[in-house]
């Protein structure tokens, strides 16, 4: 899975590549001293990528090593994972109401992504998990239906989009 996600990020590196006009100055190279949100996933070149996740995975590595008895850290991490699992849908949320938009995305996705959520969030509760897990499954699914609303609110301002794909 993690070569595959590898290639995934090798492939979108080289496509933003490509997309960028010959007559324009190539963007600012990310680089370690040149971090910020706004730009974060805008990379330039596959290696920097590359040389942040190995950063990233030996920090996090040395830390868990470190601190592996301690539960505190070890329930910290646990729950910045679920958040942030929780979260994924947040950027696209924004994304889709900055643009006013959902040009390009599918109902049959985002229903997707929701049932997928319902399942996984009930099996946590059937399993009697630690609340943070069905807690952070709500979050989840609640990010989800914001989705699914902007889905339906921006349907008919989307360019390219008719109302006879809505009904699946």
């Amino acid at each position: 899975m993690i070569v595959t996600l590898l290639l995934l990020q090798h492939a979108c590196v080289t496509h933003n590549q490509s997309l960028t006009p010959k007559h324009i100055a190539s963007p600012i190279r990310l680089s370690l001293t040149r971090l910020s949100l706004r730009t974060f996933w805008q990379w330039t070149k596959f290696s920097d990528y590359i040389a942040i996740v190995s950063a990233f995975a030996s920090v996090m590595g040395g830390l868990m090593w470190l601190l592996s008895d301690q539960s505190w850290f070890v329930e910290s991490v646990g729950f910045a994972s679920l958040l942030l699992e929780a979260m994924l849908a947040l950027p696209q949320w924004l994304r889709n109401r900055r643009a006013r938009s959902t040009a390009g995305m599918s109902v049959v996705m985002v229903v997707s992504w929701l049932s997928g959520d319902i399942f996984k969030t009930v099996y946590f509760f059937i399993r009697e998990a630690p609340a943070q897990f069905f807690l952070c499954g709500m979050l989840q699914i609640s990010m989800d239906l914001a989705v699914l609303f902007q889905v339906l609110q921006y349907w008919d301002k989307s360019p390219k989009r008719t109302t006879k794909y809505l009904h699946v």
